[in-house]
């Protein structure tokens, strides 16, 4: 054969073709890179591929189809679609307890590393103020401990990493898994949050008026910025295979009592500037519902997920979300 394909390369080619990374905005849900196969022996000198090479890169597929992860892509190449394969389920639920709330997302990112669950995009809100520490956040320091209880603001922890924040009305909460295996790149974690901030951007650009867009931004690691005003926080957690991906969108939410809440954080990103809780934090100007629909488009979750892994679910309540030995361990 004039072009000759080794294992390695034709691998190179199949993962590269199918990884939907070259996000660029919400009309174009999951671009697939472009190849480009320089022309060897048997293509003419204008760059013009031969004939034969769409049948080369046939044998180049089934030798793939040879090594371990055979069976993986031909799963995807016999799917609707092979972009399906990277489409999360749609979740758009929310539970009356918060710690409940918490120990969904942890469940469907160990139920998905497991290969029981397929990845999900969650959208939710805590019915109530809700204070949730990040996964080493120490409450003494960085919350406002004596006057939640009085409120009866609960203090809970979450599986991830990151600073306090705080949850409630007004507050969209946008939980997403994410498969490593089918997404090698975002093993990379600036790569990972390049990825998900964009597309968390674009929906809410979808929404949002016109004149608007220049106005937000990707901002520090993580955050979404409006007028220079944070809207959106992230954080993740990683296990094996896959990546549990949450953050929050503000909307709607009373500063006022973010900031009788919660302490200054103990790391902040220098574009903050020490401003307040009440000048540094912003709610955009959507409707939730519009917000909703945008980034279940953005993010392809087409379908819904239609049953909950609730033994799991129960579990982590017990042992860690519903426990002060968990939520007050720091």
């Amino acid at each position: 054969l004039p072009l000759v394909c080794t294992a390695a390369a034709a691998k190179a080619i199949v993962r590269n073709a199918f990884l939907p990374l070259n996000y660029s905005n919400s009309n174009s849900l999951a671009k697939i890179q472009k190849i480009t196969l320089k022309p060897h022996f048997g293509a003419p000198a204008s760059g013009r591929c031969s004939p034969i090479i769409p049948c080369c890169l046939i044998v180049a597929t089934f030798v793939v189809f040879l090594q371990h992860d055979g069976p993986e892509i031909l799963r995807i190449l016999t799917s609707d679609c092979h972009l399906k394969s990277f489409m999360p389920r749609l979740l758009d639920y929310s539970h009356q307890d918060p710690a409940w709330n918490l120990a969904i997302d942890e469940a469907l990112l160990v139920e998905a590393d497991a290969q029981r669950l397929p990845t999900v995009l969650r959208l939710w809100e805590f019915a109530q103020p809700v204070v949730v520490l990040g996964r080493g956040s120490k409450w003494a320091s960085e919350v406002h401990a004596d006057y939640c209880q009085d409120q009866q603001i609960p203090i809970l922890r979450r599986c991830s990493g990151g600073a306090t924040v705080m949850g409630g009305p007004g507050c969209l909460m946008y939980s997403l898994t994410i498969d490593l295996r089918t997404n090698p790149k975002l093993r990379v974690l600036d790569q990972m949050h390049q990825y998900v901030m964009r597309a968390v951007l674009d929906s809410v650009l979808a929404v949002v008026p016109k004149e608007e867009h220049s106005q937000l931004s990707i901002q520090g690691i993580c955050d979404l910025t409006y007028q220079g005003r944070k809207f959106s926080g992230n954080s993740v957690r990683i296990c094996r295979q896959h990546v549990l991906y949450h953050g929050t969108i503000l909307y709607r939410v009373d500063l006022d009592l973010i900031a009788r809440c919660l302490a200054m954080p103990p790391r902040q990103p220098e574009y903050r500037n020490q401003r307040s809780h009440e000048r540094f934090l912003v709610n955009i100007p959507v409707e939730p519902l519009g917000l909703r629909a945008a980034l279940g488009e953005t993010f392809a979750a087409e379908h819904p997920l239609t049953e909950l892994p609730l033994a799991q679910i129960d579990d982590l309540v017990r042992s860690r979300y519903g426990s002060q030995a968990w939520n007050l361990r720091h």
